[in-house]
């Protein structure tokens, strides 16, 4: 009786393990069919004095020209006053980004704008974003936008991020599309999707 009862035990015991087995699987296979793959998640890196990053984020996503396979968008800002911004920088906007906003001043301190930036030509910039758009230039190869002119003090976004503060020098600001980006449209032949120039164009040249 103490055998068929041990025996009896054990089959609950491999039942009980098959059970937690089978739903460590399930659990398994609805992360890798419900976590979102590259070309659905987008990041935007902001570093600024001060900026509204999660009300930003929200009036992006509710515009009506959102991307909608976007299912996962980051709007993520480091300040500039901070001591880990350098470090900030290089391990999240200049890894994870897809774009960027910066002041000159930062852009400058990398070894060459082409080391971040994704570049486009004169005639790839006015056939993109039109003709009333200034560019963060060099030897006629385009590496930004300007987002903020510190001499009219007057930018996109200007309702969230704050581009000066009293005691700190004014400069300009550029939107930056990172290389290697998988949303860079025509502004790269290797790209998968358009989204960042979509954002850019469609939501925050009018927010």
């Amino acid at each position: 009786m103490k055998l068929k009862t041990n025996v009896f035990i054990h089959k609950i015991y491999y039942f009980i393990a098959f059970l937690l087995a089978n739903s460590f699987v399930w659990i398994f296979l609805a992360h890798i069919i419900n976590d979102p793959v590259d070309k659905e998640i987008f990041n935007m890196f902001i570093g600024s004095y001060n900026c509204q990053a999660s009300e930003l984020k929200e009036k992006i996503m509710s515009s009506e020209d959102f991307p909608t396979n976007i299912r996962r968008f980051y709007v993520k800002h480091y300040s500039l006053t901070s001591e880990t911004f350098s470090t900030n920088l290089k391990t999240h906007g200049l890894v994870h980004s897809d774009i960027l906003i910066l002041p000159l001043s930062q852009l400058d301190k990398l070894p060459s704008y082409a080391s971040l930036c994704a570049s486009f030509d004169n005639e790839t910039a006015t056939k993109t974003f039109g003709n009333t758009v200034s560019y963060l230039s060099n030897d006629n190869i385009n590496y930004g936008i300007k987002i903020y002119d510190s001499i009219n003090q007057q930018g996109y976004l200007s309702d969230y991020i704050t581009y000066t503060i009293n005691d700190y020098v004014e400069e300009d600001y550029y939107l930056v599309f990172k290389k290697g980006s998988i949303h860079l449209g025509d502004l790269s032949n290797k790209t998968k999707t358009d989204y960042a120039i979509k954002i850019v164009k469609d939501i925050i040249f009018h927010v």
